[in-house]
């Protein structure tokens, strides 16, 4: 690989946390959501839980019938994407992750230990 070579890859696993809305977003229909992950981080003696909220965006040939809902765990691959939105007629930057294939996990409690739903981007 050349040394000035770039990758822009996410590959993400966690919980839906609101409920997914479909949009028109330049033509095309995606699916939007927010995904939480999870981490622990250790401060001294005591363990922080840390979450971190990704704002997903998911074309409609993707997302096809998966049982895309809140409250369900989720494993996503794809890129961030960063767009300007005007808030108060102030531009600001939004980081997006759209993703290019999305695996629906059947759950119990926080252990990840079921099938898997796979539904992929087709290149």
């Amino acid at each position: 690989m050349p040394f000035n070579a770039t990758v822009n890859r996410v590959f993400l696993l966690g919980q839906i946390s609101d409920d997914p809305t479909w949009q028109q977003n330049a033509g095309k229909s995606m699916l939007y959501f927010t995904l939480d992950t999870t981490e622990e981080i250790k401060k001294g003696d005591s363990t922080l839980e840390h979450i971190e909220q990704h704002r997903i965006k998911i074309p409609a040939d993707i997302a096809g019938n998966a049982l895309i809902q809140k409250g369900k765990s989720v494993y996503i691959q794809g890129k961030v994407q960063t767009r300007g939105v005007f808030e108060d007629g102030v531009k600001m930057y939004r980081a997006e992750i759209l993703v290019s294939s999305i695996e629906v996990l059947k759950t119990t409690s926080h252990k990840l230990n079921g099938e898997l739903n796979r539904i992929e981007d087709a290149k």
